[in-house]
Formats: structure tokens, C-alpha cells, sequence
């Protein structure tokens, strides 16, 4: 029933405030991340600040949870259908690639995100970064805020090149 780390209504409210102040891109936490929430309560509520339109695509650039995402049951398929089911049609991007990290994933983002052309793109990194270090391959956290942030900047200053916005 969640981690109850976050309260939805805090979380749309700053998702709210991020769109409003100009980003180009919002994280939306998947529904075990907040107690008492279902899928449908959790897409209701970022409809209302996310303007996803049919026939967008989503890149979901990430590790091996990201690849397996792309499965029947995993998030990825489970995000799609979940928009489905609330009148939304998007495709999905794969771009998940087991055992990468940060520095992977950006090493790659122009490959396997931008030139595909999204209108948006979710980011899901961090695991191994961490967990390579107990045998010396992970990324320091220094290296890993560089990354992201490189990441979540190449994107953004990339967005005009990105799929048409409507």
C-alpha cells in the first residue's frame, strides 16, 4: 500500500508550480510511491497539469527496470494502457537498457531519445549507479547529479527539435 513518502495532492501541487514556471518536463512517481492511491486516482490527478494529447509519443529512458517495463505487465505497458483507458492514445518509446547508469544513459540520450522525436520523456535512474559501486563500478553521487542534470538538460535544450507540441 505505498511508501506514504509523498501525499499526491503535494506532488501535483509542485508538478503544477514546475509546469507553470517553465519546465519542459515532469516526474510522475509511480502509484506505489503514495498510500491509498489507484492508478486511475493518480492519472486523474496529473491530467490536470499534464497536457499529454493522443497520438504523442513517450521515450522512458532508464536501466533494466525501464527494458522490463516495456513487458505486457511492466510500468511502461501498465503507463500506456493506463492512459488508454483514460482516453489518451500514446506510443511508447523503449529506451531502457539493462545494467546502465547515469553516464550510460547519457552517453546514449541522443541516440535513443532525441532523434526518436518524443513529446515527453521519463527518466528512471539511479539504481545502478549505487549498486555497481560495491564492486568499485558505480558513480560517485557528484557524478551522478552531473549526469542528470546533463540529461535533463539536453533534453530540454533539445525540445524544439522534439515531436510537434499541439
Amino acid at each position: 500500500p505505498g511508501t506514504g513518502c509523498c501525499a499526491l495532492s503535494d506532488t501535483v501541487r509542485l508538478t503544477e508550480h514546475a509546469v507553470k514556471a517553465g519546465c519542459a518536463g515532469v516526474l510522475m512517481l509511480p502509484p506505489f510511491y503514495y498510500k491509498d492511491v489507484s492508478e486511475d486516482g493518480l492519472y486523474r490527478s496529473f491530467a490536470e497539469v499534464v497536457e499529454l494529447k493522443s497520438g504523442q509519443k513517450i521515450a522512458f529512458l532508464g536501466d533494466s527496470i525501464t527494458a522490463g517495463g516495456m513487458a505486457p505487465l511492466g510500468y511502461v505497458s501498465l503507463a500506456v494502457a493506463g492512459l488508454k483507458a483514460n482516453g489518451i492514445e500514446a506510443t511508447a518509446i523503449g529506451a531502457g537498457v539493462s545494467g546502465h547508469k547515469s553516464n550510460d544513459m547519457l552517453a546514449r540520450i541522443e541516440r535513443d531519445v532525441i532523434n526518436k522525436k518524443p513529446d515527453w520523456m521519463t527518466l528512471s535512474c539511479g539504481v545502478n549507479d549505487v549498486w555497481h559501486g560495491d564492486w568499485g563500478k558505480g558513480v560517485s553521487l557528484e557524478d551522478y547529479k552531473t549526469n542528470i542534470t546533463a540529461i535533463v538538460d539536453a533534453a530540454f535544450e533539445r525540445r524544439t527539435e522534439l515531436g510537434p507540441k499541439s
